[in-house]
């Protein structure tokens, strides 16, 4: 919504910067609640340790992600150097996407192991693999974005679209990851 505001002009630069903090902190949300959850998911299906290890360095990109997305929109709100800050936190935040992408498939892998029919099994992988193919394509988005808006083109529509985009990936990641991880934890 931030995001839509700034492109409709109405103060461009601290929307976007806020724009920019709202994303980091739905990731750093995102990343903290699967990683508060997925233990528990990891217990009940499989002993595995490499999956631990695969699916932990997804959520630990996102949150990181997410801090510096933050600490970065903070500083362009106070003024230091807005446009490039902004810009770097924009590959910073589709880096983080494109990195915690996997988390997605892999939660619903493990979830899957749980269910007995091949319908819901593959209902869910449909939808959550459509989930972190958006992922991807709004993390690889906001790098190009980004680096565009490095270079002085446009600079705030470029980072007002990458922050929309981004904002809109994590919204349908963060729906598909809940509905799983609370079928998986109630089921």
């Amino acid at each position: 919504m931030l995001a839509i505001l700034a492109l409709a002009g109405i103060l461009p630069a601290y929307l976007a910067a806020i724009a920019t903090i709202a994303v980091g902190a739905a990731l750093l949300f995102e990343g903290a609640a699967v990683a508060g959850r997925y233990r528990d998911l990891l217990k009940r299906v499989s002993e595995n340790e490499i999956e631990a290890t695969e699916l932990g360095g997804g959520v630990s990109a996102e949150a990181l992600g997410g801090l510096a997305g933050i600490a970065l929109g903070i500083l362009a709100l106070l003024g230091v150097a807005p446009m490039a800050l902004m810009s770097v936190a924009m590959i910073v935040l589709g880096g983080a996407l494109l990195l915690s992408a996997g988390t997605t498939a892999r939660l619903n892998d493990l979830h899957l192991r749980r269910t007995t029919s091949d319908t819901v099994r593959m209902i869910a992988r449909d939808a959550v693999s459509t989930a972190a193919g958006t992922q991807v394509l709004a993390g690889a988005a906001g790098i190009v974005l980004g680096i565009l808006a490095l270079q002085g083109l446009a600079s705030v529509v470029l980072i007002d679209v990458a922050a929309l985009s981004l904002g809109a990936s994590v919204l349908l990641t963060g729906t598909a990851l809940g509905g799983k991880m609370m079928a998986a934890l109630t089921g």
